[in-house]
């Protein structure tokens, strides 16, 4: 219904949308023409906490830094309070005698703040102690080269060592399974192939290898 029925259905092709059932009939419709095509409509909501917390903003960044990887210090408009962006949807703002969190209700984000909680918490115990030397805060970022290595590592697992050819330059490498290459490119993590199929699955163990290796905050990018 909507604009899923304007696309042809094809061949182990999938379908996300939110299935309603309305007169004994089930149909499956995009969330933004939820308000269309039936009475459910779409909201969203956003959360804040506010957390006691009368340690350094110095500790609190160098944690969450060590924790989640890249940390985005922002400015609001208007306020003089200090901010920090985690996770690219979380927003950290150090307002003494609290810190307040906000962000966009969502499962994911809900997990997120629950994580970053913690960290504050643990920060305000830290804060006790006396002359805590905090080191710099390192940024962090993948092992392209290690990355390389499982990434040839796995797929020899799925598809046996002579599916991934032994010498291979640049950024460029394929897998061959039953005479049909799978091309992944190593720069934008994307995989093209004729067989659909196969390239869903190296497509989804290159992404889920990624996000493993890689820091959390870059994963979501």
């Amino acid at each position: 219904m909507g604009d899923f029925a304007l696309q042809k259905p094809k061949e182990n092709g999938v379908v996300s949308g939110v299935l309603v059932k309305r007169n004994f009939n089930c149909h499956i419709i995009s969330p933004r023409e939820l308000g269309k095509y039936s009475d459910l409509t779409v909201s969203t909501i956003n959360q804040r906490t506010s957390i006691q917390y009368d340690g350094s903003w110095q500790l609190l960044h160098y944690l969450l830094s060590s924790m989640y990887g890249n940390v985005e210090v922002v400015l609001p408009e208007g306020s003089e309070s200090k901010c920090m962006r985690v996770f690219d949807s979380i927003s950290v703002m150090h307002e003494p005698p609290v810190v307040v969190l906000e962000w966009m209700a969502s499962p994911t984000s809900d997990m997120y703040a629950d994580a970053i909680m913690k960290v504050i918490l643990k920060a305000s115990d830290l804060n006790s102690t006396s002359d805590l030397a905090l080191p710099a805060v390192a940024v962090t970022s993948i092992d392209k080269m290690h990355f390389k290595e499982c990434l040839i590592e796995l797929l020899q697992e799925m598809f046996g060592e002579d599916s991934i050819p032994k010498i291979f330059k640049g950024e460029r490498l394929y897998v061959t399974v039953n005479d049909v290459k799978a091309f992944i490119d190593l720069g934008s993590m994307n995989v093209s192939c004729e067989s659909e199929k196969l390239q869903r699955i190296v497509q989804t163990a290159v992404s889920k290898l990624h996000d493993s290796l890689c820091p959390v905050t870059s994963s979501l990018k």
